[in-house]
């Protein structure tokens, strides 16, 4: 009996530990740059698929449309997320997102794309 208690214990220590350390955010809406310029717009993830849809545009020059996919990967759990885009030319990007600011960054360019909830005063409305 003791020993049935013993694995039923290991077995739920186990699985706490897989729940706990998982959570990627998702990142899903639209985001502007600090001079509304450029728009990322963030499909939802489909968890089955591991995937979303991903747009970039310009507002100054209507030529400049980036367009492909993205997955997630988890950064610290519950607060923010990799983004890997794969746009369709192949061309890679990887944004890092933070559900607390409600920030998008380029980890090439770093520019910040504030989403609409975002928490820094001069982010514009997406």
């Amino acid at each position: 009996m003791k020993k049935l208690i013993s694995v039923a214990l290991a077995f739920v220590m186990v699985m706490c530990l897989f729940t706990a350390c998982g959570a990627a955010v998702q990142p899903a809406g639209t985001y502007a740059d600090q001079y509304g310029t450029s728009i990322v717009e963030i499909g939802a993830y489909d968890a089955k698929e591991e995937t979303g849809s991903f747009k970039m545009t310009n507002t100054l020059n209507e030529d400049i449309l980036l367009e492909g996919s993205y997955t997630l990967e988890v950064c610290e759990s519950d607060i923010s997320s990799w983004v890997d885009v794969t746009l369709t030319d192949g061309t890679t990007m990887t944004f890092l997102y933070d559900v607390t600011m409600d920030v998008l960054q380029d980890q090439n360019s770093l520019i910040n794309y504030f989403g609409p909830n975002a928490s820094q005063e001069e982010a514009p409305a997406a």
